[in-house]
């Protein structure tokens, strides 16, 4: 019995600190964490996490969003995710996340709307926003390379094409419409807008939904999931271009944005699994999609895209 009790006050210890880690942050710790960014010893990532996670204990107002603004350099994510966190200080009930059988329930009217509005899709045209980065293998020390804008074009008759819109800000004489955008060297991928969202809810893709955050967008209430789809259902391609033309296929996993009312998709974000780029006679390895200590790798590139529908 003696013993059992020991345990009981031991665990009960460890978990006191862990339940107070999940407070809502104070303004103080907020800031702390902003001036963070600033001093590069915490990742803009971290901060999105712990809002997302925890929220915030303290009234949003206007010194907080232009400190965020300025620390933060502006970052997007960053200002949705401290918005959001004010949403849910006001009103948690309205913005909680749903359960498990709700989320159920959500996930399978979408697919359903997903899939037949994919096959009556019209022609239409959106703008894709990519951020490509690289790192030495082994190391995840990842730095930013290039961010494109393309415009991707879609034909009822299923086709795909795409227009290099811009590189780094910098507009791009003479853009023609093709079958992908190489021209802009480094690493390219297939399969986007409608192509990633049949994959998503394709029931034979067993896609794994986590419902994470809550979100407004364009006056919609959303609610955000992580998705992942393994290599063998997505084969997505990723093409390594310039003095060589290389191809391996990878997973599937982002982030999309779900109109917890009108069951459909608003904003979808993916992320291409990192990769290696392994030389072997011209080909990439078979194990291209996997890390691990010395192996003859030039370097790792990954990719992450933003489209609006």
């Amino acid at each position: 019995m003696r013993p059992f009790i020991v345990y009981v006050i031991l665990a009960l210890m460890f978990c006191v600190p862990v339940l107070a880690q999940e407070k809502p942050l104070t303004q103080a710790e907020y800031v702390q964490l902003l001036y963070g960014i600033e001093r590069r010893s915490v990742n803009k990532s971290e901060v999105v996490d712990a809002l997302r996670r925890r929220g915030i204990g303290f009234a949003l107002n206007d010194g907080i969003r232009s400190l965020t603004r300025s620390k933060g350099a502006n970052d997007d994510e960053l200002k949705r995710a401290l918005e959001e966190a004010e949403r849910r200080r006001k009103d948690p009930e309205g913005t909680r996340l749903p359960t498990a059988l709700e989320t159920a329930g959500l996930i399978d009217k979408t697919r359903r709307k997903t899939l037949e509005a994919v096959g009556e899709m019209p022609d239409f045209v959106v703008k894709q926003q990519i951020q490509r980065s690289e790192a030495y293998a082994g190391t995840g020390n990842f730095r930013n390379l290039d961010k494109l804008i393309v415009a991707v074009s879609y034909r009822s008759s299923g086709e795909e094409s795409y227009k290099l819109l811009s590189i780094n800000g910098a507009l791009q004489a003479n853009a023609e419409s093709k079958r992908s955008y190489e021209e802009a060297g480094g690493t390219s991928s297939t399969g986007e807008f409608v192509t990633m969202l049949a994959t998503i809810f394709k029931p034979e893709s067993e896609t794994e939904f986590t419902p994470v955050q809550t979100d407004l967008v364009r006056g919609r209430n959303t609610v955000i999931f992580d998705f992942s789809v393994e290599r063998d259902k997505a084969k997505q391609q990723i093409i390594a271009g310039g003095g060589y033309s290389q191809m391996t296929l990878t997973g599937m996993k982002g982030r999309i944005w779900i109109d917890r009312d009108e069951f459909r998709v608003c904003v979808s974000k993916a992320k291409r699994p990192r990769y290696r780029r392994i030389f072997r006679s011209g080909r990439p390895d078979a194990r291209s999609t996997t890390i691990g200590p010395r192996s003859p790798t030039k370097d790792i590139c990954c990719r992450s895209s933003r489209m609006y529908a």
